[in-house]
């Protein structure tokens, strides 16, 4: 769950842990943070007994089991959207930002395999990741060229 506060203009996130019964198992609590255009803290997913989440650039990775912090890592620096992340089978995990490098992977120990500052001039974005077998498929969001795109 994200929380804004309108007051002061920050924001932060509260997720909580629930069992097989509707209890809350653990919780956690990011720092506050300045309110950004995309949001400061936001899902990206679950992988196995993991979940992730960004907090205001920073990827971070709980435990299902207990909350606590398994990793983070702070290359990314960006804002994404659920679209904009995707994990394959091995547990990397892709992302696309609008604030901060267009594409960043991270193994499932927090470790970065590739950063992409910058594509191209002729896209807005990433839009979708895809994960057919072992290739990994990227949707860009329009064009500034009419001959890049297709109907």
């Amino acid at each position: 769950m994200i929380s804004n506060n309108d007051v002061d203009s920050t924001e932060y996130g509260y997720i909580q842990g629930i069992n097989s019964k509707d209890e809350v198992v653990w919780e956690y609590k990011t720092d506050n943070h300045t309110t950004a255009d995309d949001g400061s803290v936001g899902e990206i997913g679950i992988y196995k007994d993991t979940y992730y989440f960004n907090d205001y650039g920073t990827v971070t990775v709980l435990s299902l089991d207990d909350g606590h912090v398994k990793w983070t890592n702070s290359d990314f620096k960006g804002m994404n959207e659920k679209e904009t992340a995707v994990f394959d089978n091995k547990g990397t995990v892709y992302l696309g930002s609008y604030h901060g490098p267009e594409f960043i992977a991270i193994d499932c120990n927090g470790k970065t395999l590739k950063v992409i500052d910058y594509f191209s001039d002729s896209f807005y974005g990433i839009s979708k990741f895809e994960v057919v077998g072992n290739k990994l498929y990227i949707n860009f969001e329009g064009s500034d060229d009419p001959t890049m795109e297709t109907s």
